[in-house]
């Protein structure tokens, strides 16, 4: 089962900051592998992942919204 996440901008966060999947990962306390599957949206983020992500990209509330929250609501709403 597929995670609600806008994967692309999540990427083009990371990728705007110049941080690899691998430094990320590190960052969030967990494997390369665990990132990528959670970037992907195989897996999900917790919480205090999404936290420390937008702590680490410099993420504002309507990025999170845009990354973690919009196709939950869309897919909620439908």
């Amino acid at each position: 089962m597929r995670s609600s996440i806008n994967s692309d901008e999540l990427k083009k966060a990371r990728l705007s900051k110049l941080i690899y999947q691998k430094e990320l990962a590190e960052m969030l306390g967990i494997s390369n592998k665990q990132y990528s599957l959670k970037e992907t949206g195989i897996s999900e983020f917790t919480r205090r992942e999404i936290s420390l992500l937008a702590k680490y990209l410099e993420l504002s509330l309507e990025d999170v919204s845009i990354i973690f929250l919009d196709d939950f609501l869309h897919l909620r709403n439908n």
